[in-house]
């Protein structure tokens, strides 16, 4: 499948955090972990707006790895002993992010959410749902220090081409 930054919807087609939910599990396969973890950890952080479409995808693979959704709500120590390869805060959490994107960061996972102020705050990716599509905007600055491999194509497709600014 080949990752595009919009993905045209229709009503029918999906809803925006259903959409969301799968740009997050596909970003997964652009990503490269330094781990022997045979389960990708993806952790919610806030107050839960997927309606059970994130929890659809618990238990499939990708990249031959199972996928295990957890659901944190406003446990933000209870996420960050998780060690999830990525967190998603909610917008329920957009005033309290910074510290919260602080909290989660480690070299070794990635932290995103959906809010205009998101990558301002220290998020590295932010999805955007507009009109009929979602997008992003990615922070390459930021990405690059991980220990993480990410493919190109995520900053090449980004909104921001992978610059903050």
């Amino acid at each position: 499948m080949l990752l595009s930054s919009t993905l045209p919807l229709r009503a029918e087609k999906g809803t925006e955090y259903e959409v969301k939910a799968l740009y997050v599990v596909l970003l997964l396969k652009y990503m490269t972990f330094n781990d022997n973890a045979d389960t990708f950890k993806i952790g919610i952080v806030g107050n839960n707006p997927f309606n059970g479409h994130m929890k659809k995808f618990d238990g499939q693979k990708i990249n031959g790895r199972k996928i295990k959704i957890q659901f944190f709500g406003k446990n933000v120590n209870q996420a960050a002993q998780a060690n999830c390869h990525f967190y998603f805060i909610t917008q329920s959490e957009q005033l309290k992010q910074k510290t919260i994107i602080q909290q989660l960061s480690k070299p070794d996972n990635m932290v995103l959410g959906d809010n205009k102020w998101f990558m301002n705050s220290g998020g590295m990716i932010n999805l955007q749902f507009e009109g009929d599509s979602v997008s992003w905007d990615a922070n390459k600055k930021l990405m690059d220090k991980k220990d993480i491999k990410v493919n190109f194509q995520v900053y090449k497709l980004s909104k921001n081409k992978g610059k903050v600014e």
